[in-house]
């Protein structure tokens, strides 16, 4: 699991041993809110004994990090500071009891009113007042020894929120505009650069920023038709619940006590209503069984490299994700694989030149028991098999077929910026002759001294456009990917870098 609940840590204190038994020593709990009125607002239900007993527990188990993760609402006020101030306190002086000094990281993220939530009226607060309460809760945090960090900066969360309130078409269209006009792609932040086109786009629309975020024009019937199966009348009572920092609680049953239903309309009949209701019987199991079990299932899994084509449209996610999305369209298509799976174990072309963003031919390895990795050898030798995971794997990828982990590869890059290699070249002391060819192909011919270096084997150029390139590499051993990217391409800002688009091609036969 990726994070945890306090209530749930309070009620199971074997839970961070079990944690640590899988191989987990940073823990990440959700928060949310500063303050017990702000978790009513959020209806977090969190109360102050369970968060208070959890962290008991956690601050005594064998963590290396903690890590806290808190919402900015906008209606953080002193009353809710000092709340903070005497939560942190009581975190420092458990640390000082249990005797240990975990690395303690709290995690800050502005707060989106998405549609289809409590909250999807509610207005949101402008830049200005939500980066001040971001500042307060930082400087609070900062001074009592813990670091803080924000999950999401101002400008993704102001593009985010007039995104989920994008009432009119000339909304999208401003934003089109802003991100052809500044070349901007979503990589990990949002720049301020285009935060600012977005304004400027939606001003030439006569769109207010101001009033796109504070939602004074989004009503239901500007939503786009989606069936949440969600009552609308118990999202209108928690709204108005929220409105009153009311909390009452969550339907789902613990060991302690029986849930009870609030009519949200999710479940599909009383069976289900009964299964999440109902009293939890307390968990036996044991870190030590668990270590035991992890022991043997690694222990006999075996592995199995797939031959994959990915698309380009999933360049820049993690090879895990792919992979994620792998295994699932090979259970998915073959029941028995389902039991067998033991999970990822490695990208050949991502993890040789760490790096996500390249696309195209790539091996990926999945582990298995002995018995599925048989039986999944056997059937990729089958096409129907491959054709019907492919139909599953659609807008990934293409599975091709089982690979092998060496092979010798080609890399095309397509940038927008010139070619430029006098640095990487001096750097490195590569020596070569230059031959241009009827097609205008440069082909930059390296001497064998030059060759011995084990950085690239062949280097061809060729314009697009006024200042854009085609560059195709063949990597040797040494080759450094991303010290080549820099050292080829004249850019202001390493991140521009992910707008080269990349794909790699296997030049040798695979298996």
């Amino acid at each position: 699991m990726k994070s945890q609940r306090f209530d749930f840590v309070a009620d199971d204190y074997h839970l961070p041993a079990i944690l640590h038994a899988a191989g987990k020593s940073s823990i990440t709990c959700g928060l949310e809110g500063i303050s017990s009125r702000l978790r009513s607002y959020l209806h977090k239900s969190l109360d102050e004994r369970s968060i208070r007993s959890s962290l008991n527990i956690l601050l005594r188990a064998p963590l290396r990090e903690l890590k806290i993760f808190l919402i900015a609402t906008g209606l953080e006020d002193e009353s809710d500071y000092e709340e903070l101030k005497e939560l942190l306190t009581f975190i420092n002086e458990a640390m000082v009891s249990a005797g240990r000094k975990p690395r303690i990281i709290f995690s800050l993220t502005p707060l989106v009113r998405f549609p289809f939530t409590p909250l999807e009226f509610e207005p949101a607060p402008e830049c200005s007042h939500l980066k001040a309460i971001i500042e307060q809760v930082g400087r609070l945090i900062r001074c009592r020894g813990f670091e803080f960090r924000t999950a999401a900066e101002i400008p993704e969360y102001a593009v985010s929120q007039i995104l989920s309130r994008a009432y009119r078409p000339e909304i999208m269209s401003a934003l089109i505009n802003a991100s052809d006009a500044t070349g901007f792609i979503y990589y990990v932040s949002v720049s301020r650069e285009f935060l600012d086109a977005f304004r400027s786009s939606l001003e030439l629309q006569n769109i207010t920023f101001e009033s796109v975020l504070s939602g004074c024009f989004w009503t239901k019937e500007s939503r786009v038709p989606v069936e949440i199966n969600v009552n609308q009348t118990f999202i209108d009572t928690l709204t108005k619940q929220c409105s009153d920092f009311i909390d009452d609680g969550y339907c789902m049953g613990t060991s302690e006590r029986e849930g009870m239903c609030f009519g949200c309309g999710a479940c599909t009949g009383s069976s289900s209503t009964d299964r999440i209701t109902s009293l939890r019987e307390k968990s036996t199991y044991t870190a030590e069984k668990l270590r035991a079990k992890i022991k043997e299932s690694v222990t006999r899994a075996v592995s199995v490299a797939f031959r994959v084509r990915i698309s380009e449209k999933k360049r820049g996610i993690s090879r895990a994700v792919v992979a994620s999305a792998l295994s699932g369209s090979l259970m998915s298509t073959e029941k028995r694989l389902v039991e067998g799976y033991r999970g990822f174990n490695g990208a050949w072309v991502a993890d040789r030149f760490k790096s996500p963003w390249i696309y195209g031919d790539e091996i990926i390895t999945l582990l298995w028991d002995p018995v599925s990795g048989d039986l999944i050898k056997d059937l990729l030798a089958s096409g129907n098999f491959i054709a019907s995971v492919n139909s599953r794997f659609d807008g990934w990828g293409v599975v091709c077929g089982e690979g092998i982990q060496e092979s010798e590869v080609e890399l095309s890059l397509n940038s927008p910026f010139r070619f430029d290699g006098d640095q990487y070249f001096r750097k490195n002391a590569i020596k070569y002759t230059s031959r241009r060819n009827a097609t205008g192909v440069l082909s930059h011919e390296l001497t064998p001294q030059s060759l011995k270096k084990k950085l690239i084997q062949k280097l061809e150029v060729q314009r697009a456009g006024e200042t854009g390139c085609m560059v195709t590499v063949v990597p040797s051993e040494k080759f450094d990917f991303y010290q080549f990217l820099s050292g080829v391409f004249p850019v202001q800002n390493k991140d521009e870098i992910t707008n080269i688009r990349i794909e790699c091609r296997f030049t040798t036969e695979q298996g």
